[in-house]
């Protein structure tokens, strides 16, 4: 897939700040691996999305990172950082 330049380059920072250099290439976030050190890349580059500067909706992400706007979801769910009612969830 084609990054846009800005995405791309955040990309690389990711991975450039990953501590297992050797696991994490800009290809191993893009792809389905499941490596525990590309997940948490990924999940980095996940927030860093969501947040200031770029504001991408979870969809968005989604197809950049060709994953169903659920797992985007997840992602960030899962490490709590930030509440449901803010990704528009809210309890019944």
């Amino acid at each position: 897939m084609i990054l846009p330049p800005r995405i791309r380059a955040l990309v690389e920072d990711v991975v450039a700040e990953s501590k297992e250099s050797g696991v994490v290439t800009v290809e191993s976030v893009l792809s389905k691996s499941r490596n525990p050190y590309v997940m948490a890349a990924r999940r980095d580059l996940i927030i860093r999305l969501r947040g200031p500067g770029f504001r991408l909706s979870f969809p968005a992400i989604g197809r950049l990172l060709n994953r169903h706007h659920a797992s985007i979801m997840y992602y960030v769910q899962e490490k709590q950082l930030i509440e449901p009612e803010e990704m528009g969830i809210w309890p019944i």
